[in-house]
């Protein structure tokens, strides 16, 4: 038990029971808002074009989030504890892989457009990638 001392203007109770919970940092970004307002905005991308966006709803995003998982877990053979990578430019599907491979519980690495190939290698053989 965490023993916590009481100041004077303090508005809690003593003995404070402090849980640690596992926590799905996609089912909190995602799927909560899905749930509560599907049409809400998750995303909004900003494209290379000037005055070209695109707008991403929260049901929008869990359903690719969804589909990238289960892409990765099928095809990919990926699992919890996974070291996986992967080579997009910047926009939703990115967002949307990085989120899947948290799904999953699988460690990601995010490999953006401007590496050389020698930089690429280096960090997929120091990752020691699965997929």
């Amino acid at each position: 038990m965490l023993q916590v001392s009481k100041s004077n203007d303090s508005k809690f109770k003593l003995p404070i029971r402090i849980s640690f919970y596992s926590l799905s940092f996609s089912v909190n970004c995602v799927d909560r808002h899905a749930e509560k307002t599907p049409n809400g905005i998750a995303l909004i991308y900003e494209k290379d074009e000037p005055n070209q966006h695109e707008f991403i709803t929260f049901a929008q995003l869990r359903e690719r989030v969804i589909q990238y998982a289960n892409i990765l877990r099928t095809v990919g053979k990926v699992q919890k504890g996974d070291r996986v990578a992967f080579y997009l430019p910047t926009g939703p599907t990115a967002v949307a892989m990085a989120l899947a491979c948290a799904r999953i519980g699988a460690i990601h690495s995010v490999a953006f457009a401007g590496f050389s190939a020698e930089a690429l290698a280096s960090r997929i053989n120091d990752g020691e990638l699965h997929t």
